[in-house]
């Protein structure tokens, strides 16, 4: 049998929370919701959101019918898992859009934003130094041979890891704060 080049996944967690449909949904949603979030699309009412039919949705899952989707999706609208709107331009067009009512939940933490210069890469323009006055950082023995029984390579990889993750949380908290304000589109 030929590998399949699209395999489906999900959280053995979930599955036994919610059971194995709703578990591949979620894993799904979360994959589509978290592109749309880092494309910064399709931010409505506080919440990132993705859209599908109940018919897109079975041509992916070949191996459910429209019936278990649906009612899948039901179940996690019921419990408050997922949220549903309608957000098309076109007031005709009648996909459901899906987010999730608690986001930490089920999305991966939103990137931090780094201090890299304007290439974003960290290179700098060609003539320029990434580095104030063009020096770089080199070693206290700059052809890199350390003292008697010191090493030149750090190996505390803790330091500075609390701080990492209290600014990572506060930029995601600020940007959530940031979309909030930002002027509601009209339906």
């Amino acid at each position: 049998m030929a590998r399949d080049p699209k395999p489906h996944s999900f959280s053995p967690a979930i599955a036994k929370e919610h059971g194995v449909i709703a578990a591949v949904l979620i894993n799904h949603l979360a994959f589509w919701i978290e592109h749309n979030r880092a494309n910064r699309k399709h931010f409505h009412d506080g919440h990132w959101w993705t859209y599908n039919s109940i018919k897109a949705f079975a041509a992916q899952f070949i191996y459910l019918t429209e019936k278990q989707i649906r009612g899948a999706l039901e179940k996690l609208v019921e419990k408050k898992i997922l949220l549903t709107g309608h957000f098309h331009e076109n007031k005709y067009d009648r996909q459901t859009w899906y987010a999730f009512n608690d986001e930490a939940r089920f999305l991966d933490p939103e990137p931090a934003a780094t201090d890299l210069p304007s290439g974003a890469n960290g290179l700098a323009p060609k003539g320029k130094s990434v580095r104030p006055g063009g020096q770089m950082d080199l070693p206290t023995k700059a052809n890199g041979v350390a003292p008697e029984g010191k090493s030149l390579i750090t190996t505390d990889v803790n330091t500075g890891v609390n701080q990492m993750v209290a600014s990572r949380e506060q930029h995601v908290q600020l940007q959530l704060e940031a979309a909030r304000r930002a002027p509601k589109r009209l339906a």
